[in-house]
């Protein structure tokens, strides 16, 4: 059975990805506006590109390892991950157009197809929205991963992991360095299935919290210190120890399930709205010609507030219905 984000049911995975779209969306308004804000959350926001990976991989294991069928898996990742992305780059064209500045994504018909097809990991170009880098990584992954199941003896797969991990690092690039994320979560979910104990369970997301505790402590002081990895375990050991684990499972329900929803879409369009907010111009690198302005807390509260919104409409009124259509299509 191929995982649909509506019925995800572990209640921690749908909040720890909640918290990590909103504290990315407010890192790019601390970034990209002239914002007096100094909240540590949010000047480290961008440790958490890291945890949507963890979690994409875990849930590749999780479908991967119930059902291999790598045409359908593929076909209902490309379902998930398109739609919302296909529309971000639409609305950024009509921005664009209607402020006379249409030169990003018209100047060169190869370009533009780049961007659609994600091709940045390939050598493509830079993306024109910046926060889909991490979105071609993870499309890399879905189509490259389903070869580690190729083998039977789980230990060849672990070793595969490994060489993968080594090599995503030699290799430099921040795309290839974030891949390494995606292979730990596909390691988290096959631990989450190798222990079944409550207490050793309970043990493990004990030793999450206090690891949590001193590492958000140490980057308190040390604020250009990066420590992305040690963020990416960390969110491993928590979700080994809360998920089925009948002492601290976060159960998931209806509040949970709508975070969850609006997540990707809150992580796809931000920068939409910061665009229109601020006047803030992208000069299709990925990079953003930003004229500083002050804004106060209330120009803070509205862009949380149109994000939220708006990634509510696009969820229920175009990502789900458009989703349901494809997988209906694609299960025939």
């Amino acid at each position: 059975m191929i995982e649909n984000r509506e019925k995800v049911t572990y209640g921690s995975i749908e909040l720890i990805r909640f918290v990590a779209a909103i504290l990315i969306s407010a890192l790019h308004i601390n970034w990209w506006v002239d914002l007096n804000v100094n909240n540590f959350l949010i000047m480290h926001g961008e440790k958490l590109v890291p945890v949507f990976c963890v979690l994409a991989g875990l849930l590749a294991d999780k479908t991967l390892s119930n059902n291999f069928n790598i045409k359908y898996y593929i076909n209902s990742r490309i379902i998930r991950i398109m739609p919302v992305y296909l529309l971000s780059l639409f609305v950024l064209f009509l921005q664009n157009a209607y402020i006379g500045y249409t030169s990003i994504l018209t100047d060169k018909i190869s370009y533009t197809l780049q961007n659609i097809f994600l091709l940045r990991i390939l050598g493509g170009p830079f993306l024109v929205l910046p926060q889909h880098w991490s979105l071609a990584v993870e499309m890399f992954f879905y189509f490259t991963i389903p070869t580690l199941y190729l083998y039977e003896n789980k230990y060849k797969i672990i070793l595969m992991m490994i060489i993968i991990l080594s090599l995503s690092d030699i290799i430099g690039t921040r795309e290839f360095g974030l891949y390494k994320f995606l292979l730990i979560g596909v390691l988290t979910n096959k631990l989450i299935n190798s222990i079944y104990s409550n207490y050793h369970k309970t043990i493990i997301f004990i030793i999450g919290i206090v690891w949590l505790s001193i590492l958000f402590t140490y980057l308190l002081y040390n604020p250009l210190n990066q420590n992305n990895i040690q963020i990416g375990v960390v969110i491993s050991l928590l979700l080994i120890g809360s998920i089925n684990n009948e002492n601290i499972q976060i159960n998931s329900n209806k509040i949970t399930k709508y975070l969850s929803n609006i997540s990707y879409s809150i992580y796809t369009i931000h920068v939409l709205i910061l665009i229109q907010l601020f006047d803030i111009r992208l000069d299709g690198t990925g990079n953003l010609e930003i004229t500083k302005i002050q804004i106060n807390s209330y120009m803070y509260i509205l862009y949380f507030s149109l994000t939220i919104i708006f990634s509510t409409l696009v969820y229920y009124c175009y990502e789900k219905p458009i989703i349901n259509i494809l997988n209906k299509i694609n299960k025939a």
